[in-house]
């Protein structure tokens, strides 16, 4: 890996361009570096915005360098002289993103602040800068453009309002939204070995791969732990890169959607990705101010740490009836099951949530079925050894559900506690609410049950209240235990009669029930 570190924030764009022999790479400071591929020496510093440059984009015969940012202006460079053509062209809005054609007719920039309103690509004649066409129908900053690879009259665009579009330009019309995201799109790729094949990728931390003419999705890839804010092709379009939040690039197959290799030593988030002609060169940029230039290993995936979660552990549960058995659940969104004897993944992790997953446990009554619950506010049962859910995501939380726990002694009934404030009671045998527990006046971090006493359940508020209930009929058990100053976050019966509780004040109380 080689490390380019000229740039005094964050690096938000990186273009590599055709010849393959130069970089660009443009940053919150205000600049543009261009460097040599194969040794990182600067070659310019352009200095022609005054404040953050977002993209940059080299003319596909390598003559011009085009940058646009936040000052609301356009500068095209002369790649020999590494001054500009003319004077840079204004617009009237902050601009997120700049694109050619792929015969260098037309260039169109777009842009717009996050949570903006109706926002126009804005698609100019290279040579002159005239004006073409102003294309509207998105109702939100415009965060990526790119023209088809293969017909100049064809070109990309993704918002902030949850949409993908494709244009045409010679009607100037909008062909198709593709709506199949879950928030901010921040990232589209055509697949130059395609004539009809477009990546994008955004907050919602999936990288979708789907057809042009009819919006249906071809692959739908998931395995970062955080937001997604760059993808690219290779030419030959049999790998495709991504780069995340999480501080990770990831490798795709395009052939079985197989992660081929995941790339780490980004300190921060990865803001931009190109590869060079032959895909063996990935350049990336990232808010850690850096520019890396990796080499791809294209006929020998990297061995990984099979199965590990990318993100954040949130909990952890063993199995009752079988204790080598240990599942864990992360932000990443997905669920792992362990052999804990010998610290090996007992099956690939499970996925299905599509948010942090807070909580698992395994139900006393049957040793294959888990139970988990995510900030996307259900809850799933899961077969262990089908590796498969046994019914439906339950649904009716209004908040991030936070814990869950199997009745003791009646394997039909599941509780779950929530942001909401709610604790709800579940018919697991038929995927139906028995009845919902309303009393807490903030979120339910915790949940506990006493084997001994199978009708009473123990909620821990947000608030730092702890709440007793009668499990099956759901009226109050007692009075409200009171005495943390914070979030309870766990809750255990050691003993018949006898909690225990720890919260985010510090203290570990033990209550006479």
């Amino acid at each position: 890996v080689l490390t380019i570190q000229e740039h005094q924030s964050s690096v938000v764009s990186v273009a590599i361009s055709p010849s393959g022999k130069q970089i660009a790479c443009s940053s919150a400071d205000g600049t543009v570096v261009v460097c040599s591929t194969k040794t990182g020496e600067v070659r310019s510093v352009l200095r022609g915005h005054f404040e953050q440059v977002s993209s940059v984009c080299y003319s596909p015969s390598s003559d011009m360098l085009a940058s646009v940012g936040w000052d609301q202006r356009m500068c095209m460079w002369n790649v020999k002289t590494w001054e500009e053509f003319a004077a840079p062209r204004s617009f009237a809005t902050i601009l997120n993103t700049v694109t050619f054609s792929p015969q260098a007719s037309y260039i169109a920039v777009a842009g717009g602040e996050l949570g903006g309103s109706e926002e126009s690509i804005f698609v100019c004649y290279a040579r002159t800068g005239e004006l073409k066409a102003s294309l509207r129908g998105h109702e939100g900053g415009i965060t990526c453009l790119q023209f088809h690879p293969n017909d100049e009259q064809l070109v990309a665009s993704s918002s902030y309002d949850e949409t993908v579009r494709i244009w045409s330009l010679t009607t100037n019309r909008e062909l198709l939204a593709y709506t199949k995201h879950a928030d901010w799109v921040r990232a589209v790729s055509f697949n130059p070995s395609s004539s009809d094949e477009l990546a994008s990728a955004g907050e919602d931390r999936t990288v979708r791969v789907w057809e042009i003419q009819t919006g249906e999705d071809r692959l739908v890839l998931k395995g970062h732990a955080r937001e997604i804010h760059a993808v690219a092709w290779t030419r030959d379009g049999e790998f495709l890169a991504s780069g995340s939040e999480d501080k990770t690039i990831r490798l795709w197959r395009r052939r079985d959607g197989a992660v081929h290799a995941v790339f780490r030593g980004h300190e921060k988030r990865i803001n931009s990705l190109c590869f060079n002609g032959d895909g063996r060169i990935l350049v990336s940029g990232s808010s850690d101010h850096a520019v890396k230039i990796w080499v791809v290993e294209r006929d020998q995936p990297q061995e990984e740490d099979e199965e590990a979660h990318t993100g954040k552990i949130f909990k952890i549960a063993f199995s009752h009836e079988e204790p080598r058995r240990l599942a864990t659940c992360s932000s990443d969104t997905t669920i792992q099951v362990w052999n804990f004897e010998t610290g090996e993944p007992s099956s690939a992790g499970l996925g299905g949530h599509a948010d942090y997953v807070l909580d698992v446990s395994f139900s006393p009554h049957k040793p294959s079925m888990l139970a988990s619950c995510s900030s996307d506010m259900t809850v799933r049962l899961w077969d262990l050894d089908k590796r498969a859910m046994l019914l439906p995501p339950l649904q009716g939380h209004q908040g991030a559900v936070c814990c869950v726990l199997f009745h003791p002694s009646d394997p039909g009934v599941l509780a779950s506690g929530s942001a909401d404030s709610t604790v709800r009671v579940w018919d697991i045998s038929r995927g139906e609410l028995r009845r919902t527990l309303r009393g807490h006046d903030s979120g339910v971090a915790s949940l506990a049950c006493s084997p001994s006493s199978p009708n009473v359940l123990a909620s821990g508020g947000q608030d730092g209240r702890i709440k007793l209930w009668h499990f099956l009929e759901g009226s109050p058990a007692g009075s409200d235990l009171v005495g943390h100053e914070s979030s309870v976050d766990h809750l255990r019966f050691p003993r018949p009669g006898t909690l225990l509780s720890c919260s985010q004040d510090g203290m570990l109380m033990m209550w006479d029930v």
